[in-house]
């Protein structure tokens, strides 16, 4: 377990606290690796958050980043995360941030950060 920073995504939401979502690794080799990150996390608070990236791949910190205010993610994929994947972490991870719109009796997504996903090609690295 060398690349430490690939087989989870962690962060902190002040409605769900601390979390992690599991990453689906390309390679089998790495795909061993991420239960025992998910456990570890699990031992001390973190909230895991599953995402069904059924084909996709999302290698965690390896191509995501959070801006340094928390605004926003930056998201690299091509060789490992799929693009698809990374729509959907946006995708599951809006549940988390959801929360009734009383006037207009709908849901919105309140996430600023999950919705300002910024994608960017294996080709533009």
């Amino acid at each position: 377990m060398v690349f430490a920073a690939n087989p989870v995504f962690v962060g902190f939401n002040d409605g769900i606290g601390k979390f992690v979502v599991p990453s689906r690794m390309v390679h089998a080799s790495r795909q061993r690796e991420v239960p025992f990150y998910v456990d570890w996390y699990r031992q001390r608070g973190f909230k895991i958050i599953e995402v069904d990236l059924g084909p996709d791949y999302l290698e965690g910190h390896g191509d995501l980043i959070w801006h340094p205010d928390g605004s926003r993610i930056y998201a690299g994929y091509g060789f490992r995360s799929t693009q698809g994947g990374v729509e959907k972490l946006s995708n599951a991870m809006c549940r988390y941030w959801e929360r009734p719109n009383r006037e207009s009796r709908s849901s919105q997504c309140i996430s600023s950060t999950l919705t300002a996903i910024t994608l960017i090609p294996a080709s533009a690295r």
